[in-house]
This record gives structure tokens, sequence and C-alpha cells, in this order.
């Protein structure tokens, strides 16, 4: 929030000194917009967007170097999931769902991204294979 603040302030000293462009004013209510919902968020403890934003990020990177690196256990609820190179369609990847009676039902995706965004979208979780009870 400081950090805003700051820009907003550096904003408005360096164009009180010349003529302001559109640009400018767009600059200046971008900042205070940002101050704004940070103060808003602080109030409430709210995350703002952008803090939202870049968490989805950071985290959408941390699957993708997981499944890019070849980690291949994760969790959706009470099942358990292991990610492989396809056996049905060569080049792609295979998600198999396990729970306590045995595999129930798989997926295929086509390259990492395609996995980073199912894996993503459908809420599913890494996880080291040591915590894993049902795959062992």
């Amino acid at each position: 929030m400081i950090a805003t603040l700051r820009k907003l302030e550096i904003l408005l000293e360096v164009r009180n000194h010349e003529r302001m462009t559109i640009d400018d004013k767009t600059s200046m209510v971008e900042a205070y917009r940002e101050y704004v919902n940070e103060c808003v968020a602080e109030l409430f403890k709210y995350p703002t967007p952008t803090v939202v934003k870049q968490t989805v990020d950071r985290y959408r990177s941390l699957v993708r170097e997981l499944v890019e690196s070849g980690h291949s256990t994760f969790i959706h609820g009470n099942q358990e999931i292991i990610v492989t190179k396809s056996s049905k369609v060569p080049g792609h990847y295979q998600i198999t769902y396990f729970d306590e009676k045995g595999p129930i039902m798989d997926a295929t995706r086509e390259n990492v991204e395609e996995l980073t965004r199912y894996i993503l979208n459908s809420s599913i979780v890494p996880i080291r294979a040591e915590y894993l009870e049902i795959i062992s």
C-alpha cells in the first residue's frame, strides 16, 4: 500500500510542474484506484484483484514447473491422481484418478499447457508421493 501511495505522490509531484497528458491522467487514476483498493483490502482484510492475480499466476507457474519437471502425484478431495505420459495417445499426458477401490477414471491432455490448465481448473493439488494413502 505504501508503494502504491508513493507512486501516486511521485506522479502528482512530477505533474505539478508540467502539463499533464491523457496518459499521465490515466496513470494517476490507476494509481489512485490501486491505492483505494489496497486501503479497502487492508480495512476488510480482503486481497486486492492485483494480489489475487499475482497469487494465481505464481501458483500456475509452480504447477507448470512441477509438471515439466516430472512431478506426477496429485490429490482431488479423497481421490489420488497420477499424471503420466499417455499409454493411449502417444505424446499426450494421462491423468488417472484413484479411490480406495482402484482406478476410477482418466483424462488425456495434449501438452503441458493444457495439462496445467486442467489441473488448475479441476482444483487438483500437488502432493508428495510419500503422503499418498491409496496409491503406494
